[in-house]
Protein backbone atom coordinates (compact mmCIF):
# COMPACT_ATOMS: atom_id res chain seq x y z
CA UNK A 1 0.00 0.00 0.00
CA UNK A 2 1.24 3.61 -0.94
CA UNK A 3 1.69 5.92 1.94
CA UNK A 4 0.99 9.69 1.01
CA UNK A 5 1.91 12.98 3.57
CA UNK A 6 1.76 16.10 2.48
CA UNK A 7 4.70 19.69 2.93
CA UNK A 8 3.12 22.39 3.70
CA UNK A 9 4.87 25.95 3.90
CA UNK A 10 3.13 29.27 5.36
CA UNK A 11 2.32 30.55 8.46
CA UNK A 12 1.90 27.34 10.69
CA UNK A 13 5.27 26.00 9.36
CA UNK A 14 7.09 29.68 9.14
CA UNK A 15 9.35 30.06 6.45
CA UNK A 16 9.91 26.91 4.12
CA UNK A 17 13.93 27.41 4.11
CA UNK A 18 13.61 26.73 8.08
CA UNK A 19 12.15 23.33 7.74
CA UNK A 20 15.32 21.07 7.66
CA UNK A 21 13.63 17.97 8.58
CA UNK A 22 11.72 15.64 6.02
CA UNK A 23 7.98 14.83 7.17
CA UNK A 24 7.54 11.74 8.28
CA UNK A 25 5.94 8.46 6.91
CA UNK A 26 4.85 8.23 3.09
CA UNK A 27 6.24 7.17 -0.12
CA UNK A 28 4.75 10.08 -1.63
CA UNK A 29 4.87 13.56 -0.44
CA UNK A 30 2.47 16.75 -1.98
CA UNK A 31 4.10 19.70 -2.21
CA UNK A 32 2.59 22.55 -1.53
CA UNK A 33 2.30 25.58 -4.19
CA UNK A 34 4.80 27.76 -2.33
CA UNK A 35 7.69 25.23 -1.93
CA UNK A 36 9.94 24.76 -5.03
CA UNK A 37 10.34 21.55 -6.77
CA UNK A 38 13.68 21.72 -5.96
CA UNK A 39 13.46 22.18 -2.20
CA UNK A 40 10.91 19.96 -1.73
CA UNK A 41 13.04 17.10 -3.32
CA UNK A 42 16.03 18.22 -1.04
CA UNK A 43 14.28 17.52 1.79
CA UNK A 44 12.07 14.34 1.33
CA UNK A 45 15.48 12.90 -0.34
CA UNK A 46 14.79 9.78 -2.54
CA UNK A 47 10.28 9.80 -2.47
CA UNK A 48 8.06 10.63 -5.12
CA UNK A 49 6.47 14.17 -4.90
CA UNK A 50 3.79 15.69 -6.26
CA UNK A 51 2.35 19.48 -7.16
CA UNK A 52 2.78 22.25 -7.72
CA UNK A 53 0.75 24.40 -9.21
CA UNK A 54 -1.13 26.97 -7.30
CA UNK A 55 -4.99 26.52 -7.56
CA UNK A 56 -5.43 30.48 -8.17
CA UNK A 57 -4.32 29.91 -10.98
CA UNK A 58 -6.72 27.96 -12.58
CA UNK A 59 -8.81 30.93 -12.08
CA UNK A 60 -6.67 32.72 -14.88
CA UNK A 61 -7.35 32.35 -18.73
CA UNK A 62 -6.31 29.29 -20.22
CA UNK A 63 -3.14 30.73 -21.78
CA UNK A 64 -1.87 31.78 -18.22
CA UNK A 65 -2.47 28.28 -16.88
CA UNK A 66 -0.70 26.04 -19.82
CA UNK A 67 2.36 28.79 -19.13
CA UNK A 68 2.71 28.33 -15.14
CA UNK A 69 1.60 24.11 -15.84
CA UNK A 70 4.57 24.49 -18.40
CA UNK A 71 6.79 25.68 -15.80
CA UNK A 72 5.92 23.24 -13.35
CA UNK A 73 6.40 20.95 -15.52
CA UNK A 74 10.01 21.95 -16.50
CA UNK A 75 10.76 22.56 -13.19
CA UNK A 76 10.25 18.58 -13.02
CA UNK A 77 12.05 17.80 -15.49
CA UNK A 78 11.24 14.60 -16.76
CA UNK A 79 12.44 13.20 -13.29
CA UNK A 80 10.91 9.87 -11.87
CA UNK A 81 8.46 10.12 -9.34
CA UNK A 82 6.89 13.56 -10.13
CA UNK A 83 3.09 13.29 -10.09
CA UNK A 84 1.67 16.79 -11.51
CA UNK A 85 -1.15 18.23 -9.37
CA UNK A 86 -2.15 21.58 -8.00
CA UNK A 87 -0.47 22.45 -4.76
CA UNK A 88 -3.75 22.70 -2.58
CA UNK A 89 -6.71 21.18 -3.92
CA UNK A 90 -9.43 23.13 -6.42
CA UNK A 91 -10.95 26.20 -5.33
CA UNK A 92 -14.64 26.03 -5.58
CA UNK A 93 -15.00 29.02 -8.22
CA UNK A 94 -12.49 26.92 -10.61
CA UNK A 95 -14.14 27.01 -14.44
CA UNK A 96 -14.41 22.94 -15.14
CA UNK A 97 -13.47 23.18 -18.26
CA UNK A 98 -10.19 25.17 -17.01
CA UNK A 99 -9.61 21.74 -15.60
CA UNK A 100 -10.20 19.82 -18.29
CA UNK A 101 -7.80 21.51 -20.54
CA UNK A 102 -5.16 21.72 -18.05
CA UNK A 103 -5.36 17.82 -17.42
CA UNK A 104 -4.93 17.34 -21.64
CA UNK A 105 -1.88 20.09 -21.90
CA UNK A 106 -0.32 18.13 -19.26
CA UNK A 107 -0.94 14.80 -20.99
CA UNK A 108 -0.14 16.20 -24.35
CA UNK A 109 3.29 17.59 -23.19
CA UNK A 110 4.46 14.33 -21.20
CA UNK A 111 3.55 11.98 -24.00
CA UNK A 112 4.98 14.17 -26.62
CA UNK A 113 8.19 13.74 -24.63
CA UNK A 114 8.13 17.72 -24.08
CA UNK A 115 9.45 17.69 -20.41
CA UNK A 116 12.87 18.03 -20.93
CA UNK A 117 16.05 18.46 -17.91
CA UNK A 118 16.68 21.86 -17.97
CA UNK A 119 14.52 22.79 -20.68
CA UNK A 120 13.68 25.97 -18.62
CA UNK A 121 15.91 28.54 -17.80
CA UNK A 122 15.08 28.90 -14.22
CA UNK A 123 15.02 25.10 -13.60
CA UNK A 124 15.12 23.62 -10.28
CA UNK A 125 17.79 21.57 -10.15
Amino acid sequence: MLRASILLAGPVLGRFGRVTLPPPGGDVIGLDWRISLADGRRIVGERAVQGNLDPAVCLTPFEVIAAHARDVLDRAAGRPGHVFNLGHGVLPQTDPDNLRRLVDFVHEQTAAGVVVAGAHPGADA
